[in-house]
């Protein structure tokens, strides 16, 4: 299928424009391992990374003991935040507590996002 050849390529692209295409994690989940490139630690030492979802993916809610910031660096689709499914786009950042249920509901185009641990 052409449509699904072009969408790949398109993955491709992006993925490699952030390193993604050779990343240095595959982070396990439910709903498919998502690749990560962890970019520095913050001067209080914790993590941010970059990660890519792949167009017509979704992921399930899951929880961390840590919480977190995402921002949205490229892409749109939906996430679910605490039961709460909201539209995301480039630009968008969302908070998410400790223990609070997330996951992307449906990815509708290529998307890279920067996670930064609290």
């Amino acid at each position: 299928n052409l449509e699904r050849l072009v969408q790949k390529k398109n993955d491709e692209l992006i993925f490699r424009k952030y390193g993604l295409d050779k990343p240095t994690v595959l982070f396990p989940h439910p709903s498919g391992n998502i690749p990560v490139n962890y970019l520095d630690n913050t001067p209080q030492g914790k993590s941010e990374f970059v990660m890519g979802l792949r167009q017509g993916t979704h992921y399930e809610p899951e929880t961390h003991a840590h919480a977190h910031t995402l921002i949205i660096k490229e892409g749109k689709g939906e996430i679910s935040i605490d039961g709460e499914v909201k539209p995301y786009s480039a630009g968008d950042v969302f908070e998410v507590g400790e223990n609070v249920p997330h996951g992307f509901v449906s990815v509708e185009d290529t998307t890279i996002v920067i996670q930064r641990s609290k």
